[in-house]
């Protein structure tokens, strides 16, 4: 449940982002994607030198601290999901392997069928869709 709702948390955002991309490519301001830009749009719109109309700037204010409220709260999730892996019998040693942490070590605990239905750990990634490579020696 608490994948599920992280992950609408994180799906909300990202629209909210796109959305004030796109009301300020409207004015001629290009911002590339991603949430690691959300400075960069907040220094557009208090930059008193970019002409954008104080009703647009007024939206976009709102559409940021709408975007800080969803991120405030896939903070929260992903404290939540953190200490229901400490707690987890399955998920600790997981996270023991390289590249594993604790959000991977739950959503295999919780997606994944049991372990005893794979002969192999081949088996199990490719169930992942994984793809194994043979390289010539």
């Amino acid at each position: 449940m608490l994948f599920r709702g992280r992950e609408r948390l994180v799906h909300q955002r990202t629209e909210l982002v796109n959305a004030l991309r796109a009301v300020l490519y409207e004015f001629g301001q290009i911002v590339p994607q991603g949430i690691a830009h959300i400075k960069r749009i907040d220094a557009i719109i208090c930059d008193e030198a970019i002409d954008l109309p104080d009703v647009v700037r007024e939206e976009c204010r709102d559409l940021l601290a709408q975007i800080a409220e969803k991120t405030a709260r896939i903070e929260t999730r992903t404290a939540q999901l953190t200490d229901v892996s400490r707690d987890s019998i399955a998920a600790t040693p997981l996270q023991t392997m390289p590249g594993v942490g604790p959000m991977i070590a739950l959503a295999v605990e919780a997606f994944a069928p049991a372990m005893t239905t794979f002969w192999s750990g081949r088996d199990f990634a490719a169930r992942l869709g994984l793809k194994s490579f043979a390289f010539d020696g």
